[in-house]
């Protein structure tokens, strides 16, 4: 039986993130996650799974220590956003020079900022645990109790960040609100022929939106959101024939390329009914799933992270009962708001009304010439 301050369940982004800033407050941190990440190798393709890092989730990076690691390895500064309709000229469009900043934010592959965290929590002497099956119990007053095998770990917080389909959640007692969106989002690497510039785009279709995210060493990330039957065509073509696809349904691209892999994933919203239960608090993905279309998902989860490690060193010592529910009101509030403007932004985009596409048109128009407000509004969406 060995007893820690806190047990860290899921070790993707958000729970080496939580371990390793819980640790740097001089806690005993326990996390546990059957799969490591693996050791970095340059010459290998860059991987589907990638994210677009706000500065806000660069500087919580810098904070854990995590930044210069991920540094050595590879990121890719994006220093423009565009937006638009099909068949529109009008473009909404946000510069880093806007709010005076070198960049918006960082393209990196999801496994190396994972990486980095899981090395920062070996610095930090975190225990890991790679146990797959695992039982909590909630019976002492004083600790929660994790069990696998012959073997039990005590702690007096335990932190859920084990993914949508959290066992932690279920295992609190915790329900969740939501819905499927009907949709799926096909994510694709490709390698240009020609550097592309350092501008992200999306452009927006009834069927769901197209985007562009640049990569390194002229590589690039095509996202295709569309009805799931669509989608779920257009995965099983030959590479030849999933280009030709490509060159039809997106804008003219900066470059030839040539397409290396891709996957899809379906997309759902899921909101945690509450996110504290006990001892046990609730983070990222486990807590709440975002419409992917404004690449918000790893930004909100790093926002509770920040939150619940403030919290924690505010009220070092004290029981998660006398905080965490101020952690709950911050953070459910803020992912709740950015759920609902993705999800206002996903029904007007596809609406096929002629009314409301004059709306969307003339939103685009004030939007892009809104000045100050527009200024604000990506101070808020990159946390400056």
């Amino acid at each position: 039986m060995k007893k820690f301050d806190a047990i860290v369940i899921g070790g993707g982004m958000v729970g080496a993130a939580t371990a390793c800033g819980l640790a740097m407050q001089q806690q005993r941190v326990a996390m546990i996650d059957p799969v490591s990440p693996a050791p970095f190798d340059p010459s290998l393709d860059p991987d589907l799974r990638l994210s677009a890092f706000s500065l806000a989730s660069g500087k919580l990076l810098q904070q854990l220590g995590a930044w210069p690691l991920i540094e050595q390895m590879r990121l890719t500064p994006y220093t423009e956003l565009q937006t638009w309709e099909s068949g529109m000229t009008q473009r909404l469009t946000f510069d880093c020079e806007q709010i005076n900043q070198p960049q918006l934010g960082w393209m990196i592959e999801n496994r190396l900022v994972q990486l980095a965290l899981w090395q920062r929590c070996e610095q930090l002497g975190v225990a890991i645990f790679p146990w797959q099956d695992w039982q909590l119990d909630q019976s002492h007053s004083e600790f929660v109790s994790v069990q696998s095998g012959g073997e039990q770990l005590m702690g007096k917080l335990v932190v859920g960040a084990d993914g949508a389909n959290s066992r932690v959640r279920q295992q609190a007692g915790i329900g969740v609100s939501g819905w499927d969106y009907r949709q799926r989002c096909l994510s694709m690497n490709v390698k240009f022929t020609t550097p592309i510039s350092s501008v992200t785009w999306q452009e927006f279709h009834p069927s769901g939106p197209r985007a562009l995210l640049p990569l390194y060493d002229n590589y690039g990330a095509l996202i295709w959101y569309d009805k799931s039957a669509t989608i779920k065509q257009l995965q099983k073509l030959s590479a030849a024939n999933l280009k030709a696809q490509i060159e039809k349904a997106f804008p003219k691209l900066e470059s030839d390329f040539e397409l290396l892999d891709w996957a899809s994933f379906p997309l759902v919203r899921r909101h945690a009914q509450r996110y504290i239960q006990g001892r046990i608090i609730l983070a990222g993905d486990s807590a709440h799933t975002i419409h992917p279309l404004a690449g918000q998902g790893v930004n909100i989860g790093f926002k509770d992270v920040a939150q619940l490690l403030k919290l924690a060193h505010e009220y070092e010592g004290q029981n998660v009962s006398v905080w965490g529910g101020q952690y709950q009101r911050c953070r459910k509030a803020d992912n709740l708001m950015m759920q609902s403007t993705m999800d206002l932004l996903y029904k007007s985009f596809s609406h096929p009304h002629p009314a409301v596409a004059a709306v969307r048109k003339l939103g685009l128009q004030l939007a892009q010439n809104s000045g100050a407000l527009k200024k604000q509004a990506l101070r808020y969406a990159v946390g400056v």
